[in-house]
């Protein structure tokens, strides 16, 4: 094949080219060898019959390290091939280099699927390269420009930008790259920084303790803006509205037709807006909270002391229902707690029961009473609340018939830590420890309000 010395000014690159970016240092690099010993390697370019100049089909950098060194020629091999063909040699030539990013690898392989008829399995077969792997690239050319040009810097990696794709919210795509790059977090740990950032961005669609949802969620439940987030404070993913407008929206006009309801329920009296800022917190209750989650509401509609309040008393906008009968309410949610919880302790009866028995049956030997300890008291004092603890203490009291000076006054619940659960537990035998470890959870797990082995308050000591 002959090689030609072609001038370098009739040489121009090719528009088609996929990639884009020139590091400066290497290519200072390049313009120095090239001063030294000239180009050894030739470049390919095709004849431009409309513009009379040969065209770059391979070798883009040596051609502008010539440039820069002020060579007037080029060593060059003028090929006669067809568009297809010099887009194929182009792009492969370019996929064949050690330094190519993700973003400049991901256009070669659509350019060669959009223009060529390759399926990615024919393609990844001729590159000797994975299906997967075109695919995955190729995702990446739907993330925003930004974030593209950052896995070109390599500010993040192509596998964080594998997890961003399935977002499909440029706004939030944003947010949760300034994390990943502010935090450096690792690929591995892309999918619980989505959920983090989703958890913090977004709107729940779930009952949560302050923005629960007033709207009927059947539209939302296929929605594209519909993501799973996990908040801080649970380990449980639950479902976020990322489009906050549309969720504020929504709110806003269920807020309004829930008041308007509200007028006609009750009397011309209780129609004021009741000016929150002026109570104590302890005075009102709000109607859609957490806490009222117990409580059958239907007892509650037309109730004098249910009223609409406000920090900001002018507009129903920032009105939500309130109770303002505190005693009425913990009457009725200690009733309705109760209940519940003695319902669910029956459910779990049996399994109490069986394991009272293999706890009794069981023969310790390979394991000391000093080990059995440690388990108990690891469940014992993980109880941290402080309304939790009264309820563990009338389990210690009604199952094993003793008391403790620990127990005797609320200010001690508060302060009983590991050491103490040592100094309690140590004075009871191995069967009864064993009964608290497999026991004690299988009762927890079923009361009102319980993160695993954490209690809710159902009754006064």
């Amino acid at each position: 094949m002959e090689i030609k010395q072609i001038p370098v000014k009739e040489i121009y690159p090719n528009p088609r080219n996929p990639r884009k970016e020139f590091s400066t240092a290497s290519m200072e690099e390049l313009v120095k060898s090239v001063k030294n010993v000239g180009v050894l390697q030739p470049v390919i370019v095709v004849f431009d019959d409309v513009k009379n100049m040969y065209r770059l089909v391979a070798g883009e950098r040596r051609w502008r390290a010539s440039s820069d060194a002020e060579l007037e020629t080029i060593p060059a091999i003028v090929r006669d091939v067809t568009e297809e063909q010099e887009l194929e040699i182009m792009v492969v030539e370019n996929l064949q280099r050690k330094d190519i990013n993700p973003i400049e690898e991901a256009e070669g392989f659509k350019m060669m699927l959009d223009n060529l008829d390759y399926t990615q399995e024919q393609l990844a077969e001729k590159l000797g390269c994975s299906q997967a792997h075109i695919a995955n690239r190729i995702r990446l050319l739907k993330l925003p420009t930004d974030i593209k040009e950052k896995i070109s810097r390599k500010i993040i990696s192509a596998g964080h930008g594998v997890q961003l794709v399935k977002i499909n919210e440029t706004g939030l795509c944003k947010k949760i790259t300034e994390v990943i790059e502010k935090e450096n977090v690792p690929v591995a740990e892309t999918k619980n920084t989505i959920h983090r950032v989703i958890a913090l961005e977004g709107k729940p669609l779930f009952d949560n303790y302050n923005d629960n949802p007033l709207f009927d969620l059947v539209g939302c439940e296929k929605c594209q803006h519909n993501k799973l987030g996990k908040a801080y404070y649970t380990m449980e993913l639950s479902h976020y509205c990322v489009k906050v407008s549309c969720w504020n929206e929504k709110q806003e006009k269920a807020k309004q037709l829930k008041y308007e309801e509200h007028l006609k329920k009750v009397d011309s009296n209780n129609n004021e807006i009741v000016n929150l800022s002026k109570l104590n917190y302890n005075e009102y209750i709000e109607f859609d909270g957490y806490q009222f989650k117990v409580i059958d509401k239907a007892d509650c509609e037309g109730c004098q002391y249910l009223k609409f309040g406000s920090r900001d008393p002018n507009s129903y906008d920032s009105a939500n229902l309130y109770c303002f009968n505190i005693s009425c309410f913990n009457k009725k949610k200690r009733a309705a707690t109760i209940e519940s919880n003695k319902n669910e302790r029956q459910k779990r009866q049996k399994e109490v029961e069986k394991i009272g028995v293999w706890a009794n049956k069981a023969v310790v030997e390979k394991i000391t009473k000093r080990e059995i300890l440690w388990f108990a008291v690891m469940i014992l004092s993980s109880v941290k609340n402080d309304q939790d603890r009264p309820t563990l203490y009338r389990y210690m009291k009604d199952r094993f018939g003793w008391e403790h000076e620990f127990w005797k006054s609320p200010w001690q619940l508060r302060n009983f830590y590991f050491n103490d659960a040592v100094d309690i537990l140590s004075t009871l035998p191995e069967v009864n420890l064993i009964e608290l470890i497999f026991e004690w959870p299988a009762i927890a797990e079923g009361l009102m309000n319980c993160n695993k082995y954490i209690l809710g308050l159902d009754e006064e000591i």
